[in-house]
């Protein structure tokens, strides 16, 4: 049973992509290993993605057992380093303006992927703040209701004397 894909904000929805079964007989399945140096993203990023349907993928036997593969198109679509209509853009020509850079498609694809990595990374740790803060309030309320159980407790050792009885030679003895 697959998860269902998580939204994510900013992004547009995509449309999930076809089984693994609708894939013609040459499309190329390779390793995520394989995949992922050619897309220029991480193994587990492929995870993820295939975890969310993303992109197909299927079990195939290998040397040490059950292998995940990936049809390699669909990895590089998914990564943005192989698009059909960005061909039909000219580059450009001239003088780069001041104050910015040119930077390789790829090299600015695996950068946005890692801001949206640290984008994610930084909810995460928002969440875990919030968390902390319900349990800091949390704690605080323990500790008044031990000071209050403290304050009880004084109370009634109060309505009770104590005296230290000297115990005699014979029950030191024994």
């Amino acid at each position: 049973m697959s998860k269902p894909a998580r939204p994510r904000t900013g992004e547009p929805s995509k449309p999930a992509p076809a089984a693994a079964a609708e894939y013609p007989e040459d499309t190329d399945w390779v390793p995520l290993r394989d995949a992922a140096d050619a897309a220029g993203v991480s193994v587990s990023a492929l995870r993820k993605w295939y975890h969310d349907e993303q992109i197909p993928s299927r079990l195939a036997p290998g040397r040490t057992g059950q292998r995940r593969l990936v049809p390699l198109e669909a990895v590089l679509e998914r990564a943005g380093r192989h698009r059909p209509e960005a061909s039909a853009i000219p580059p450009r020509v001239g003088p780069v303006p001041e104050g910015m850079a040119l930077v390789p498609a790829a090299d600015w694809e695996r950068m946005l992927s890692i801001a949206v990595a640290y984008a994610e990374a930084g909810e995460r740790v928002g969440r875990a703040e919030e968390r902390a803060e319900q349990y800091r309030g949390r704690l605080e309320e323990a500790r008044q209701r031990a000071a209050a159980l403290e304050a009880q407790l004084a109370e009634e050792r109060g309505r009770f004397r104590f005296r230290r009885v000297k115990s005699t030679r014979r029950e030191r003895e024994q």
